[in-house]
């Protein structure tokens, strides 16, 4: 990897289960991201923070590399946040999760060009793929991107470009993003 890649993926999270089998969807989604954007020949890296992980799961960092052999610990850059900072940033005893302060530290320690934060379950569409390898991106643009949501239980097995795309592994109707906010959106290219 050359010392500035072209893209940073930022991604958060912690082996506390959130939305059923987070750990499962996650390494799905980090395989499939690298091996499109390595097949299309995208310099990228993962800044992944891991937010107040709890103290009785393996941490992913520790699970990510046997699951994903492909992807080489220089390809990434992992950080730990203690909860002592959970604990004295969030006024709101519900809220357990400071997603997007966990977001700013990777923002914050990413070394590409471009920088896309994202969640952990986010699978990179086509176009994403085929802007970002065409190193179309341009400096001092936010780009936002459609989401589609998957219907739980969709066929992972052989996930392929085929699965993602088949409306019938879709959630509901793809909803346009919509000036001026684009809500909706999933991701954002900074």
């Amino acid at each position: 990897m050359s010392a500035s890649p072209y893209l940073s993926i930022v991604l958060t999270g912690r082996n506390d289960g959130y939305g059923s089998d987070f750990v499962g969807r996650f390494l799905r989604t980090l395989r499939f991201n690298h091996a499109q954007l390595t097949a299309h020949g995208v310099d990228h890296e993962f800044v992944f923070v891991e937010w107040a992980p709890p103290a009785n799961t393996p941490r992913l960092l520790d699970l990510v590399f046997d699951a994903v052999p492909e992807l080489r610990p220089a390809q990434c850059a992992w950080y730990v946040v203690d909860d002592t900072y959970q604990r004295a940033l969030s006024l709101n005893p519900h809220l357990a999760y400071l997603e997007f302060i966990a977001k700013n530290v990777g923002v914050r320690r990413a070394s590409g060009t471009y920088v896309l934060t994202t969640n952990c379950d986010v699978f990179l569409g086509r176009h994403v793929i085929d802007v970002v390898s065409a190193r179309a991106l341009e400096p001092r643009v936010l780009y936002r991107a459609v989401r589609h949501d998957l219907k739980l239980g969709a066929a992972y097995d052989g996930l392929s470009w085929d699965v993602l795309e088949d409306e019938r592994n879709l959630d509901g109707r793809v909803k346009p993003l919509k000036p001026p906010f684009m809500g909706r959106g999933t991701g954002d290219f900074i």
